[in-house]
Order: structure tokens, then C-alpha cells, then sequence
């Protein structure tokens, strides 16, 4: 019972996350680059969270492991971009940000059916985030030059995301301490059905019924 209902707390708070910074990331696109431009990249994000979302709810067994992988990845790009200055970093961080973004919240709907993964995957992601981005504006060719990456995108849109990981977590260690042991011996007083230990006996053939008889 409380794991069912930690599960549904972490989906609300990930529906609250989703709300909230979606609005917030599409505030700051509306005023640089706004416009068309601005729709049309809110829409190229919006899209991939709704497919995204709508499989891991529906198609968790399949969805979770894809989830995964993407995460993995994202966190390589954010750290790469950030030491080695493959983008630049007005770019670099709008993207890894919006990413993020959209796994987390995808990764949020996983974890009302695979609260273990799901919690799993998102401390991963929020942890594995901040620190590529730290360590990207740190050892990075121009270290001035990505301090926009921690102080405008990622420390809004990264922070929440352990904090929906250990929601799950703990939704999922209370369903484990709850759940029934399998019975592998055979109740007292079944009248006699059984071996005892759990397996019942033979069917007789209709031949030895009659033989008995």
C-alpha cells in the first residue's frame, strides 16, 4: 500500500516537474530565438516527451532499458561538449538541458511501473548531469566561457531529478519488504494432499483404479 502510493506521489511530482519546467524552458525560448523558430523547436522536444512518455506508461518492459541507454549518453554529450568544446556553449546547454528535460520526465511515468529502474536511471541522470556539467566548466579549454551552463539551464532543470530518483527508490524498497513469501510446504490438516513438501501426489491411471477396487 505504501509503495502503491509513493509510486503515484512520484508520478504527481513528475507531472509538477514537467509542468513547471516546461513552462520555464519555453518562456526562455519564447524570448531568444521567439517566434516561429521558437514553436518549432518547442514542438521538436514536445513530441519525443509525448511518445516517450506514453510508451514507458504503456510499454514499461521495453521502454525502460531504451530509457536507460539514452541517459547514459546524454550525460557523455554534456561532458564531452562541455570539456572539449565540440558546440558552442549557448547551444550546448539549451540542448543538454532540454534532453534532460524530457528523460526525466519520461523516466518519472517508468517508475509507476518500474519504480527500481526508474529510480535508478534518474539518479544517474540528474547526478551524472550536474557533475559532467561542473566538470566541463572546470577542465574545459575555456572554463569562462560554460559557466552559462551551470548558472542559466542546468542547475533548474538537473536539480529536481535526484530528488524524484529517491521517491521511487523508496517506493520500491517498501514494495519488496512487503511482498509475500511463496508457501513451498503443504499446510497442516489439507487432508493428506500433498508429500509434504508441496508436491501432490500422482494421478492414477484408469486401469489401476479398477485394480484397486
Amino acid at each position: 500500500m505504501v509503495a502503491t502510493v509513493l509510486r503515484y506521489v512520484g508520478l504527481a511530482l513528475t507531472a509538477t516537474y514537467a509542468v513547471g519546467c516546461g513552462a520555464w524552458l519555453v518562456s526562455l525560448l519564447a524570448h531568444q530565438p521567439g517566434g516561429w523558430a521558437a514553436a518549432l523547436v518547442v514542438v521538436g522536444w514536445g513530441l519525443p516527451l509525448a511518445v516517450l512518455t506514453a510508451l514507458a506508461l504503456l510499454r514499461p518492459q521495453r521502454t525502460g532499458p531504451a530509457l536507460a541507454w539514452l541517459s547514459a549518453v546524454l550525460v557523455e554529450f554534456v561532458l564531452l561538449a562541455g570539456s572539449v568544446g565540440l558546440f558552442p556553449h549557448h547551444v550546448a546547454s539549451r540542448v543538454s538541458a532540454v534532453l534532460v528535460f524530457v528523460l526525466a520526465v519520461s523516466l518519472g511515468a517508468l517508475g509507476l511501473h518500474r519504480p527500481r529502474l526508474s529510480g535508478l536511471v534518474l539518479l544517474g541522470l540528474g547526478v551524472g548531469y550536474l557533475v559532467a556539467v561542473v566538470g566541463g566548466t572546470m577542465i574545459g579549454p575555456a572554463p569562462h566561457a560554460h559557466g552559462f551552463l551551470v548558472r542559466g539551464w542546468a542547475r533548474p532543470v538537473g536539480l529536481p531529478v535526484p530528488a524524484l530518483a529517491l521517491v521511487f527508490l523508496v517506493a520500491n524498497l517498501g514494495g519488496r519488504s512487503r511482498r509475500p513469501r511463496r508457501v513451498l510446504r503443504a499446510a497442516p490438516g489439507s487432508g493428506g494432499v500433498g508429500d509434504g513438501r508441496g508436491r501432490r501426489p500422482p494421478r492414477l491411471q484408469p486401469g489401476n483404479r479398477h485394480a484397486e477396487r
